[in-house]
């Protein structure tokens, strides 16, 4: 499916299903506005942040997409925020890391992460919460505002509502963009923020199509090649 088979009207239709609860859209748009402003506050104060083996790249990318972020005017980054899925990701759709990661979490790691969250800890302490309530208010949600896959969502459900603050507190940089190695698609997103909303309202269709492709096991035409912000 090409982005000209989805008209606006269908964009409404599809937000307007009953997976797309209101509420549950309202509260990713305020949390995808706060973490804009989160990721420019830890990229400007905690560039040092060692974000572990194999994540030099991705790191990068996150400062990029901030510097592009920083930017904006309050009204487009309020545009941005407000697309029908999650501009941020915790690693929602790897199920393994997710089993992984509950399993090595101890009270001793809680204990050294410090009683009070940095910036990034607090906002993830709020990202998780809302994936955790989310997975548990209807599982389908979750798959499609966050990418959230089956085996993740399973984890999601047998977590205890205390063990997201140890979660984050064992891991308080668990937080990236979504979609940190794809250029192209922070790319289009960004540049419609910066120009009217009319126009974003007609790029977060294509949006849908990464986020739909992402569940499909593909990846739209044109979402893959790397290219400067």
């Amino acid at each position: 499916m090409d982005q000209s088979q989805i008209s606006p009207a269908g964009e409404r239709h599809w937000q307007a299903s009953t997976v797309m609860d209101a509420a549950a859209l309202e509260n990713l748009h305020a949390l995808n506005r706060l973490y804009l402003d989160v990721l420019i506050r830890i990229t400007a104060s905690e560039s040092g942040v060692d974000c572990g083996p194999g994540s030099t790249g991705e790191c990068a990318q996150s400062s990029r997409i901030a510097a592009c972020v920083r930017h904006l005017a309050p009204v487009q980054r309020q545009a941005l925020a407000a697309s029908p899925f999650s501009l941020f990701d915790a690693r929602f759709g790897d199920g393994p890391f997710w089993v992984q990661r509950v399993g090595a979490a101890t009270d001793a790691q809680f204990r050294e992460a410090g009683a009070a969250p940095s910036t990034a800890g607090s906002f993830t302490q709020l990202a998780l919460f809302y994936a955790w309530h989310l997975v548990r208010a209807d599982a389908l949600a979750a798959r499609l505002l966050l990418g959230m896959s089956d085996a993740v969502s399973t984890v999601f459900t047998a977590l205890a509502l205390p063990d997201l603050q140890l979660l984050a507190g064992a891991a308080p940089h668990l937080i990236t963009p979504r979609w940190p190695e794809r250029d192209t698609v922070w790319r289009i997103l960004l540049g419609a923020a910066r120009r009217h909303a009319q126009c974003m309202a007609d790029t977060r269709l294509f949006g849908i199509q990464v986020m739909a492709g992402d569940l499909a096991g593909r990846r739209p035409a044109g979402a893959v090649r790397p290219g400067a912000l």
